[in-house]
């Protein structure tokens, strides 16, 4: 059996599900591909389990650094904001931890 490479699965799953960024909302691509990223950074004593993770771009992840993911979003886009209230109300429903 020949499986199927990962590049390939990942653009199979853009193509079919269109996932969007939790953050910034752009759809994930190639040129905007996902990775994992922690809610409370590791830096911060964040753990690796699954309360404390979800899936972000690459790019709004490389940004946040090693700042708590919440804290991050108010400081660029304000605690009143549409994103901080998507966002938040997102880890709400998924049952993660929010710091």
């Amino acid at each position: 059996r020949n499986n199927i490479p990962n590049s390939i699965k990942n653009i199979s799953l853009y193509e079919q599900y269109k996932p969007r960024c939790i953050i910034c909302d752009k759809l994930f691509s190639d040129k905007n591909p996902h990775e994992a990223c922690h809610i409370k950074s590791d830096k911060n004593g964040g753990t690796n389990d699954k309360k404390n993770t979800l899936i972000a771009c690459f790019q709004c992840n490389r940004n946040m650094s090693s700042h708590n993911m919440m804290e991050w979003i108010a400081s660029n886009w304000e605690k009143e904001s549409s994103t901080y209230k998507r966002v938040y109300d997102e880890l709400i429903r998924l049952d993660k931890n929010i710091f």
